[in-house]
Order: structure tokens, then C-alpha cells, then sequence
């Protein structure tokens, strides 16, 4: 039987109006909830597979993932956003896929359903780094190339002594 794991990142109201949604997308599978421990009594009325705390008192992060979902294997992964886009939920995207499922998907206020591509995260993440750098010149010149001389110093040191023995 597949399993999906839904992770309640957004308030438990929010929850109660997309779950029709999510089992009903999500037929034929087992269905396990991610939340924190103050909602755990809430989700039983929800008649899903298992419920599983999130012990840490801050948000989800992919810094720490519940040592009961490291064992764990999930076909789906399924977050909630407290928006339309889905925008703005990095740190879910990146939680979700260290939990190594064979999907991701948002759910947002309005109960659309929504694949996330790792191409896309990819691709997201690179524009987030390029645009941190293009801060840093615009803001930090001198420091910047600085940086860059001193990360790329030992890199090319290296390729010098590598043409060094080629040649």
C-alpha cells in the first residue's frame, strides 16, 4: 500500500478544510500526519494511519528531522501553505525532500493541489544564491572580492600544480 505523509504546517483550521481534499487525491493510500504536539489530540478525528509529533518547538526544519521518519519511506509528501503560490516555503520543500519520497506536493487555502519538481527547486535555489551575490557586490564590494579571491585562491593553486605535473 503507498503511504503519504502530510505535514501540518499551517494552522489546524486549515487542515480540517483541505483533508477531504488530500484523501481524496490520495486514494488507496496510508495516511500519516506530521504535527506538532499540541495538535495530536485534534488530528485523531481525522481516522489516518498514524500521528506523529514534531517534538521540536520551532517550524519544521530540514536541519531536524524526528528520528521516527528516519526509518520511515513515504510515496507522497504532502505540506500545507497558508497561501495561494505556495511561495515563501523553502525550508518545507527542502524538509520534504530529505524525507526521500517519490513526490512532493503543496496543498494551499484554497485546497489546489500542487507537484513540486525538484528542477525547480534546483533552480530556485541557484536564483536565491545568485541574487545573495549580487547583494553582496552591490553592497560590499571590496568585501566580496575579498571573499571571492580567497575561496578561489586555493582552487587555483591547485590547478597550477596540477598543470605543473602534466606539463
Amino acid at each position: 500500500m503507498k503511504r503519504l505523509l502530510i505535514i501540518r504546517s499551517a494552522s489546524i483550521q486549515q487542515l480540517d478544510i483541505n483533508i477531504n481534499q488530500i484523501k481524496e487525491s490520495f486514494k488507496g493510500h496510508e495516511i500519516f500526519i506530521l504535527t506538532h504536539p499540541h495538535t495530536v489530540e485534534h488530528c485523531k478525528k481525522y481516522s489516518v494511519k498514524n500521528i506523529i509529533p514534531y517534538e521540536s518547538k520551532n517550524d519544521f526544519n530540514f536541519k531536524f528531522i524526528p528520528k521516527e521518519l528516519k526509518n520511515e519511506k513515504f510515496d507522497s509528501v504532502i505540506f500545507l501553505v497558508s497561501n495561494i503560490s505556495g511561495k515563501g516555503y523553502l525550508n518545507l520543500i527542502l524538509f520534504s525532500f530529505l524525507l526521500t519520497p517519490k513526490s512532493v506536493y503543496y496543498i494551499n487555502i484554497k485546497s489546489e493541489i500542487k507537484k513540486i519538481y525538484k528542477l525547480n527547486l534546483l533552480f530556485n535555489l541557484l536564483k536565491r544564491i545568485l541574487y545573495l551575490f549580487l547583494i553582496l557586490i552591490l553592497i560590499f564590494p571590496f568585501t566580496t572580492i575579498l571573499l571571492i579571491v580567497t575561496i578561489l585562491n586555493p582552487l587555483v593553486k591547485k590547478i597550477i600544480n596540477l598543470l605543473k605535473n602534466v606539463i
